[in-house]
Order: C-alpha cells, then sequence, then structure tokens
C-alpha cells in the first residue's frame, strides 16, 4: 500500500469515527500500560529489549521515547511491530518512536518496538534501566488513553576471564633429515613469563634419535639448573632463580637421527610444577610435534620461502617479519606474495635485506599500497641464491589482540639462473598478539603506599594528587615530583614523592589603625610563601566619636529637604538623626509648566489609534514587534499628540505563554490595552505541545475540511508559508520522532 492510500485510509476511518462519536464512547481506565521488557548481554555483547502494550482496546496511535544509558549501551537496531510508523535512534541516549494501526491494536501482549543493543567494551557490569515516556495515545474515535509506563532492565554481565596459562612450544631447524644428521629443537614460550622455579619434560623416541646435547637457554641465565637424561627418550630439566629476567628461551635439545628408513615419530613437552617470582603457582601446557626420518633415496624436501615473526607480540608494539628463502633453492627470479589479515595488523613499512642490497645484480620491487592486506614483490638476482638468504623485512603494527597468520604465495613461477622453474614450499607464519600489563605503585615520603595500579605496556600511569608536606619552624617544602619517568612503563617500577625545602621568606603583617567603634591590629610577621604565622598580631582598642553639625536643606517642588542634626567627623555615624522635609509640590501655569522650576505637564489620558502591523507570534521564538502601531496622547493642559509605539511603552508581551494576551501601553500615568495571539506551529489543539493528537485532528481536517476542530486555525500553518496543506501534515509527522523542528527557522 503507497503512502497515498493510507493517508487516504487513514482519513476515511478517521471521518468515520467522527460520525460514530457521538454514540460509541471508549471508556479507558488506567490500566492499560506500556512495559520495556528485560534482557542480558555481556561486555561487547548484543540483547533485544521488546517494548509491549497490554490491557489495550483499539489502540490507533501512540507515540513517545525509550530512554537508556548512552555511556554504556548503542542502539544497533529497531523494528516497529504490529503498528506502521517511524523510529528515530539518532541522539544517543533515547530513543523516539510514533506508531498507528488504522484497524487498531487490542489485548496484551502485543509488540509494538524491538530495540537490539550493543554493549560498550569499557561498560562495568551491572544494571541499566531502559524508561518509557509516552507523548501521546489514542484509540480510532481520537479518544486519549493513559498508559502507565513499566521500566525495564539491561543486565551487563562480566566477560568470563581466561586463566593464564604458560604455552610451551617447539622452535626446530627442520622437520625432516636423513639418517645421522642433527635436529636442534628449542623449547619456548608463548611470552615472556618470569617464572623463578619449575620442571620440564621432553621425550622423544629413543629408537629413532639419540641425544647430542640438552643445555639451558636465555631465560634461565641466571637460574640454577638440574638436567637429567638417563632415562632412554626422555629429558628433565628443573630450574630454580631468585631474580627471573624473563625471556621465551627455556630448553635446547640437540638429536641425531639413527633409524635407518622411513619413519616419523613425535616429540613432546611438558611443563610441571611451575611457580611465578611472586611464588604463585601457574598453569602450564605443553605441545606435540613430528619428526619424519627419510632414505637416502627419497627426495629430500621442498626447498621453503618462509616467514619468520618473532614470539611474544604485543599490541602496544610494532614487529618485523623476514622473509627468508632456503639456499638450495636456487631462486634466480619470481613474483611473491605475503598476505596478511588487516583486521589484525596493518603494515608500516617494507625494507630490503642490508646483506641483499650489496649482491651485485640483486634487485626487489615491492609494492607500496599495504592497505588491502597484501605485500607484493619481485624477485630478480641473475647468479641465483646459493645460501640461506634474507628477501625482506616488513614491519606490521598489530591492532588488536588474537591470533593471525602471513601467508607467503607465489604470482608467477619462479625460476633458476638457467631459466628452470622451481617448486617452493610456502611456509607460513602465525602471529600471536598479547597485551601486556605492568604494576605501578607511588609511595609518601615516609614510605607509606598511595596508590597501585596496572598499566599496560608503554602506556602512562596516572599518579596520585601530589602530597602536601607541613612547614616546620625554619623551611616550607614544595612537591617537585616523583623520582622518576612515568610516562612510559616497560616493568613493574615504584615511585617515590619528592620535596625542595625552602627557608621562610619573612613578610611583615602592616598595622591596622583602630576607629571610633573598630579595633585596629598591632604588626605581625608570616612567611610570604606558604603563610605560615611567625609573629601573631594583636587588637588595638577604638577611638570613640568625634561629633559635629549638619545643616539643615531646604525642599523644592520635586525634592525632599532635611532639618538639622549631627554625627561623627572620623566615621560619618549620626548622633542627632536630620529628619525629610516634604517636597512642596508644582504649581503649574496656564501652558502646564510649572513656575517653579518649569516641570512639564502630566498626560491626561492615551488611546490607541492603529494596531501594529504583527498581532501573531511563534511561540519562544518572535520577540515584540510594535511597527506600525500609533497613539493619542491628551494632556491636562488640552494639549493633543499623535505618536509612534516604542518597546519601552509597552508590557505584558510573554512569548513563552500560549494564547491571546492583553498588552498594556503605558505613557506617563496612563494606560491602554490591545490584544495578541502567541501560538505553537502545528499545535491545533492548544495545549502547548505537538503530539499524536495534533497529527490526528490534522489528518481529519485534510481529509474531511472538518476545520472546526482546530482550536487554533493559525497553527495548521507548520511552515508559515500561508497555507495549510500537505507540507504541513509531513512536518507534524516528521518533527514527532525529531525529524524536524516543530517551529521553522526564519
Amino acid at each position: 500500500m503507497s503512502m497515498k492510500q493510507l493517508l487516504r485510509r487513514a482519513a476515511a476511518l478517521l471521518c468515520a469515527a467522527v460520525l460514530l462519536a457521538s454514540s460509541v464512547c471508549t471508556a479507558w481506565g488506567a490500566s492499560a500500560f506500556l512495559q520495556a521488557g528485560s534482557a542480558e548481554a555481556e561486555i561487547g555483547g548484543e540483547c533485544t529489549v521488546l517494548i509491549t502494550g497490554s490491557n489495550l482496546q483499539i489502540l490507533a496511535g501512540v507515540s513517545g521515547t525509550v530512554e537508556y544509558d548512552a555511556d554504556a549501551l548503542e542502539v544497533s537496531s529497531t523494528q516497529m511491530q504490529n503498528m506502521t510508523g517511524d523510529v528515530n535512534a539518532s541522539t544517543p541516549g533515547e530513543v523516539r518512536f510514533s506508531g498507528l494501526s488504522l484497524e487498531g491494536i487490542s489485548g496484551s501482549r502485543q509488540e509494538i518496538l524491538r530495540i537490539t543493543f550493543r554493549v560498550r567494551e569499557n561498560t562495568e557490569p551491572g544494571e541499566y534501566p531502559v524508561n518509557i515516556t509516552v507523548g501521546s495515545a489514542y484509540d480510532t474515535s481520537l479518544n486519549s488513553i493513559h498508559m502507565t509506563t513499566v521500566s525495564g532492565v539491561i543486565t551487563v554481565k562480566e566477560k568470563p576471564a581466561e586463566p593464564e596459562i604458560a604455552r610451551f612450544y617447539f622452535g626446530m631447524d627442520k622437520h625432516s633429515m636423513q639418517k645421522d644428521e642433527t635436529v636442534t629443537v628449542r623449547i619456548l614460550t608463548d611470552k615472556e613469563w618470569d617464572l623463578a622455579a619449575g620442571k620440564l619434560l621432553f621425550t622423544y623416541d629413543a629408537k629413532v634419535f639419540a641425544l647430542v646435547s640438552a643445555e639451558p637457554m636465555s631465560a634461565l641465565r641466571q637460574a640454577t639448573c638440574s638436567i637429567d637424561t638417563t632415562r632412554a627418550g626422555a629429558v628433565s630439566m628443573t630450574f630454580a632463580q631468585s631474580e627471573p629476567e624473563g625471556g621465551c628461551e627455556y630448553l635446547c635439545v640437540k638429536l641425531r637421527a639413527i633409524a635407518d628408513g622411513n619413519v616419523t615419530t613425535k616429540v613432546t613437552v611438558a611443563p610441571e610444577t611451575l611457580y611465578t617470582a611472586d611464588r604463585a603457582p601457574l598453569a602450564g601446557t605443553g605441545s606435540t610435534d613430528e619428526l619424519t626420518v627419510y632414505k637416502v633415496e627419497e627426495p629430500p624436501a621442498l626447498p621453503a620461502l618462509r616467514v619468520v615473526v618473532p614470539m611474544a607480540l604485543s599490541t602496544d608494539k610494532a614487529f618485523t617479519a623476514l622473509v627468508m628463502v632456503d639456499g638450495e633453492s636456487a631462486l634466480a627470479a619470481g613474483d611473491f606474495c605475503i598476505s596478511y589479515d588487516t583486521e589484525a595488523l596493518t603494515c608500516v613499512g617494507v625494507e630490503t635485506d642490508d646483506a641483499l642490497k650489496d649482491r651485485a645484480g640483486a634487485l626487489i620491487m615491492t609494492n607500496e599500497n599495504f592497505g588491502d592486506g597484501q605485500v607484493r614483490f619481485s624477485f630478480v638476482d641473475p647468479a641465483g641464491i646459493t645460501e640461506d638468504t634474507t628477501l625482506l623485512h616488513i614491519t606490521f603494527q598489530p591492532k588488536q589482540e588474537g591470533d593471525s597468520m602471513l601467508i607467503p604465495s607465489c604470482v608467477s613461477t619462479p625460476v633458476t639462473a638457467d631459466r628452470e622453474t622451481i617448486t617452493l614450499d610456502m611456509a607460513s607464519a602465525e602471529c600471536s598478539v598479547k597485551d601486556l600489563f605492568f604494576t605501578v605503585c607511588f609511595f609518601a615520603e615516609d614510605g607509606s603506599l598511595l596508590l597501585s595500579q596496572s598499566v599496560r605496556y608503554r602506556d602512562a600511569a596516572t599518579p596520585p594528587a601530589a602530597p602536601e608536606k607541613e612547614a616546620d619552624g625554619n623551611n616550607h617544602y614544595a612537591f617537585i615530583g616523583w623520582g622518576g619517568d612515568y610516562t612510559c612503563i616497560t616493568a613493574d617500577c615504584d615511585f617515590t614523592a619528592q620535596y625542595h625545602a625552602t627557608a621562610h621568606d619573612i613578610a611583615t603583617d602592616t598595622a591596622v589603625a583602630a576607629t571610633c567603634t573598630k579595633t585596629g591590629l598591632t604588626e605581625g610577621k608570616h612567611c610570604a610563601t606558604c603563610g605560615k604565622v611567625l609573629a601573631e598580631q594583636k587588637i588595638a582598642p577604638a577611638l570613640g566619636h568625634d561629633m559635629v553639625i549638619d545643616m539643615a536643606v531646604a525642599a523644592t517642588c520635586t525634592k525632599t529637604g532635611l532639618t538639622e542634626g549631627s554625627h561623627c567627623s572620623r566615621c560619618d555615624e549620626a548622633t542627632a538623626e536630620q529628619k525629610i522635609v516634604p517636597a512642596r509640590g508644582h504649581s503649574f501655569g496656564k501652558k502646564h509648566i510649572c513656575v517653579d522650576c518649569n516641570a512639564e505637564d502630566p498626560v491626561l489620558k492615551i488611546e490607541i489609534r492603529s494596531l501594529p502591523t504583527q498581532t501573531i507570534y511563534v511561540r519562544n521564538r518572535d520577540s515584540l514587534n510594535v511597527a506600525g502601531g500609533r497613539v493619542l496622547v491628551s494632556y491636562e493642559s488640552g494639549a493633543e499628540e499623535e505618536i509612534g509605539l516604542t518597546d519601552g511603552m509597552v508590557s505584558g508581551f510573554d512569548n513563552s505563554a500560549l494564547g491571546k494576551q492583553t498588552l498594556a501601553v503605558t505613557i506617563g500615568s496612563k494606560t491602554a490595552e490591545f490584544t495578541v495571539i502567541v501560538l505553537v506551529p502545528s499545535d491545533l489543539n492548544g495545549d502547548g505541545v505537538v503530539t499524536m493528537m495534533d497529527l490526528a485532528l490534522m489528518r481529519r481536517y485534510m481529509a474531511g475540511g472538518y476545520d472546526d476542530v482546530i482550536l487554533v486555525p493559525e497553527a495548521a500553518d507548520a511552515n508559515l508559508d500561508g497555507e495549510v496543506n500537505m507540507a504541513d501534515l509531513t512536518i507534524i509527522r516528521q518533527y514527532l520522532v525529531g525529524g524536524y523542528e516543530a517551529v521553522p527557522k526564519e
């Protein structure tokens, strides 16, 4: 159904309602209500709140506002239910709606509006109310309906915290080898855990590999380590250290292949009894990997083009990935692409390896736009690669926590210096990004803790308010800082308040002379810098009055006089009060001029000869305009004068008060009156607000010409263009959901 058809149908329905109004009357009680449902959501999640009506009896139209906490919630979507209408959610903190049903809706649990909210990431757990305000409601006969509102609540829950787990995994220089070849297995952690003690168990197949060596790595450079290799196929390492320095590398095991034939076996690492620097136990998880020993006659594994990234990555720190190619590839030319997830990473730079820059004839060309999630490059070396070579350094800035991949691929078939094609193993790299936090403490000078906070890596700590140190008899003290830089935190750290001592700057407190009735002060001393009192001022007694005579003053026509009096010469306090002598009053002559003081003749009466051009005003917008108004002034002397109205003559105008207003014109002591009208465009029933009832009256007027239903005919011209038409109807409808202003701007 088109909007025009809908309006015709609505007009017909409203006309029918007018004809039946004399015989049908719907009695509405206070039992009808509009309710906001309740919902639950986690921080960052979504939930839907239903706005329903209950105990309804032919609800034809309703408008209102749903209010919520915009700091905690935001609107994802809205949808009207069982009614046609408009919804405006553009203003944070409120959703305005206006609904219409031609036939009316009845009963209980009738859905009117669905609102889907998203919980903001910085929202605290708790309950957040969803409140409803009804603007207006009416039935199909345009009778107003009283609706009670019931608020809902959105319960925000904390995201379940993930337990901290130290994850151990392998770093290997190869995964396949021939008999008698060695493989180096490094046991690493997912980030720099400050492990003070623990045990690691590494296992392998003793029938496939023989142990060559087992040594602790950089994370244990200050630790006492015990490595047990007595059990075949196992390496057990126990370690302890009092001041862990952090790191990701714990154990390096070298194995030699002893199996003669094709065999794939597993190696495992499992942590046991891990403790942090504060002696707290830490959960750990190990991993499993595979190693393959192949026969000599079998073809070796493909040479690889691989991406290598650091082990520990933080959202606050950029990292550099290396693009490397194996020397056995004999690569001379090829086009390649490194793909990455743009939602997780941003490419901030690409550089050719310094060693490659020195190779004669070698050249790498890269694309300059990395926003499409690809770093494309072309490699040319006429001599061909003969050893493991780093080609590129690609710098990325993480955007968020989580795992993503750097995936290499061939854009064109790579070739050797002899133009023979090469098949390369494209080895991807996983980027695991975590946020790092450190504890920062601020202490007072006496060592008492003022503030402890957790600060993200490289963020600035927020110190407490600077503590004051009380002045003593010799010095006062100024706070000068916390004894260190807290603007870029990279480790746990403490800061202590620092002060500078300054000798008192002695200032003199000037003596205050006593007066007749008030005491004075003696000289004193204090510190001009800190205000400490060094010599207290003492009180000086009052002086008492010194009396003189005040001469009498004669009265005039308009001014009073004074009798003789007396007062104090020092403080002017009166001891014999002067009394007022009344003014004599005017003595007017034939020309109504006072013979004593030349005062003018008083006004006898005033009469409005013509009204101002503007007599209709828009509430809270238009100012008084008296242009065009004329007044006849008559004086006691018999003279008459016609003058134009001015703003200063007129009183009683209030542009915030609706309806007719009687304004007073005052000249001298005489007044006259005229009437103006103050209205709100679109307020057809004159109640001071634009509601769904005004929309219904306007639709009835447009459909059947029933202008007698409009209590304020001048208000039907919503856009103030001098005509009442469909444009005015559209303005009223859009205003109800916040689309237009109720009063058009000039």
